[in-house]
């Protein structure tokens, strides 16, 4: 077969989001089941099509099961699976991927005793938490147009994909499908008893008309997506018809993210549990986000007492980690957990930890790696300065960058890797500027990539980028890097991308390498979408303020400021994983301006 090849790779790649161990005794019927399924697609070049319905809304046992009725990291973690999933694909098939994610909690909620306005809550947050090309929504409104979720029931929708003697969802279950009813009484009796609810008359007929809507929206979904390979998050699917796939990459079995919250584990890895696991058998610390607990950071003590730990933006850039216990020093936290919620969320703010002296601040961020040494030290006092000799130094912006990007040809690391550069530094605010200037900027370099197509990202891979400033030593050459680079630790891509600058201190230009005319507006739009809300965060400083930055997953630079801000010192160490650090010898004005 002549796209036997591309067909295996597709189904390897599918294979890996199984629900079910190597040694699954149906792994090769699912193997055969999905290539003929794969095939069809490969021989017409057509878009690879999935479809998963799930995602309905929040279990409503907050005592046990979840933290809130909202989405929150676990949906976010497991959406974002599931855009990996379909990008895998599109790196191998050109055709590309998408996955048709029906998501309704009008399904079920009413005979589950969850308001009307709790689940419209949850379908619109569940919208706005992850948005990607590759993933793309549907509800009983795009499939009969004209519902209104404010008034309309979904039996208004599914009737007419029931049989016509179970058109009044009451009938009893044909044989094959009787195991829906057990799962769905069961559900009732235990999220029903968490809350505090009796156990009605009514129950064992609630759960008929569940499972009957379930049957009613199979067969929905299997008329407006006839192609569609149908994904399912239950374990009960069969080589043929529904392949059953994990939501947790660290699971194999059915760890459903409206059932349970995400752990950050010991080890660095998320899971989804249980909130009474979390709490109880994991003694997890929660993260909160928008005024809700988002996440769980399992513990071995009380290493996070006395602190609050929160999202900064759209519950996945920048975690503030705010102290409010006295006396506690900046190497008080655990460096396992810092480094992981540093890749995780991008960068980490510390506030209410003392750094006592720069003694102390190499040594919280030798923890990380080993400090890159300049003429003056490790530590670098970044003040604005009225006869700056670079923008660095100046009261002026400072355009987005990664920090060691601008290192000499000659340099003993960069002879030995051209992309060396910073793996994570800290920035501790030892004087803050005025309020509402001199802020750090600060770009989540993941969700950039994460808003295009697939096809503009396989371009952007291709691309390199040449940057070019008087600070590149006595005229040297200038440096050129990828436009997206693997993360080293996390394998994750990120862009790689520094801002133009006309300041009249300091010429910095950025061009596309030998296919410039192919991208005349490319740097224009990777500025517009990196200063995007969604994108940016803008940190005003307080006294004291230490931030651990990931130089892969984030950008960063620094807004104007006016000389009511002329105290504003901040005090850098960047950290590398490289071999032993060497001294640059240069002068003032070359070293502080390498970023």
């Amino acid at each position: 077969m002549q796209n036997e090849p591309l067909v295996a790779s597709i189904v390897s790649i599918l294979l890996d989001a199984f629900q079910g161990d190597a040694d699954h005794p149906q792994l090769e019927s699912y193997r055969q089941a999905l290539s003929a399924q794969v095939e069809r697609f490969v021989r017409r070049q057509q878009p690879l099509q999935l479809l998963l319905p799930g995602f309905p809304l929040k279990s409503p046992n907050t005592r046990d099961k979840t933290a809130s009725d909202r989405p929150d990291y676990a949906e976010y973690a497991a959406l974002e699976q599931l855009d990996q999933l379909c990008r895998a694909v599109g790196r191998v098939y050109p055709a590309g991927c998408a996955l048709e994610l029906f998501s309704d909690g009008l399904s079920f909620h009413d005979l589950l005793d969850i308001p009307r306005d709790t689940a419209n809550d949850y379908h619109r947050r569940l919208r706005a938490l992850y948005a990607s090309p590759v993933l793309r929504w549907h509800d009983y409104a795009s499939v009969q147009p004209g519902f209104d979720r404010q008034r309309d029931r979904a039996e208004s929708v599914l009737r007419r994909y029931l049989p016509a003697a179970a058109a009044d969802f009451s009938q009893p279950l044909p044989e094959n499908q009787a195991g829906r009813l057990p799962q769905w009484l069961g559900l009732l009796r235990e999220d029903n008893a968490a809350r505090g609810i009796a156990e009605a008359e009514d129950w064992p007929q609630r759960a008929l008309r569940l499972a009957w809507r379930g049957i009613a929206l199979d067969a929905m979904l299997a008329e407006h997506f006839p192609e569609a390979i149908r994904l399912t998050i239950h374990p009960s699917g069969s080589p043929g018809g529904k392949f059953p796939i994990r939501l947790s990459p660290a699971q194999a079995e059915a760890a459903l993210p409206w059932h349970r919250v995400y752990l950050l584990n010991l080890a660095g890895r998320g899971e989804l549990v249980s909130k009474r696991q979390a709490l109880d058998a994991r003694r997890a610390k929660a993260v909160s986000f928008d005024g809700q607990p988002w996440l769980y950071l399992e513990q071995t003590g009380a290493e996070w007492e006395g602190c609050e730990l929160s999202v900064m933006l759209a519950g996945r850039f920048g975690l503030l980690i705010e102290n409010r216990r006295p006396g506690a020093n900046c190497l008080s936290l655990p460096r396992p957990a810092l480094t992981r919620l540093a890749q995780l969320f991008g960068f980490v703010a510390l506030r209410g930890f003392a750094v006592e002296d720069e003694d102390n601040l190499i040594d919280f961020s030798a923890q990380f790696g080993t400090p890159y040494i300049w003429q003056f030290g490790a530590v670098h006092k970044v003040k604005p300065e009225e006869d700056a000799d670079g923008f660095v130094h100046s009261f002026e912006e400072l355009p987005l960058h990664w920090d060691l990007s601008m290192l000499p040809a000659d340099n003993e690391f960069v002879r030995k890797n051209p992309r060396f550069s910073a793996s994570l530094f800290a920035l501790y605010c030892k004087t803050a500027p005025q309020h509402g200037e001199g802020q750090t900027t600060l770009v989540d370099a993941r969700n950039i990539l994460r808003q295009v197509p697939t096809a503009t990202l396989a371009e952007w891979e291709r691309l390199q980028i040449r940057y070019h400033t008087k600070f590149t030593y006595f005229g040297g050459d200038a440096r050129v890097y990828p436009l997206v680079e693997t993360h080293p630790d996390t394998g994750e891509a990120v862009l790689r991308f520094q801002e133009n600058s006309n300041s009249e201190l300091q010429k910095f230009f950025v061009d596309v390498e030998e296919r410039a005319d192919d991208y005349p507006n490319l740097v224009q739009e990777l500025l517009e979408r990196a200063y995007a809300p969604e994108n940016l965060i803008e940190h005003d400083w307080h006294d004291g303020d230490l931030v651990l930055i990931d130089n892969y997953n984030s950008l960063h630079g620094r807004r104007a400021m006016t000389r009511a801000s002329r105290g504003r010192e901040l005090w850098r160490v960047q950290v590398h994983k490289g071999q032993e650090p060497v001294q640059r010898l240069a002068s003032k004005g070359e070293i502080v301006n390498t970023f």
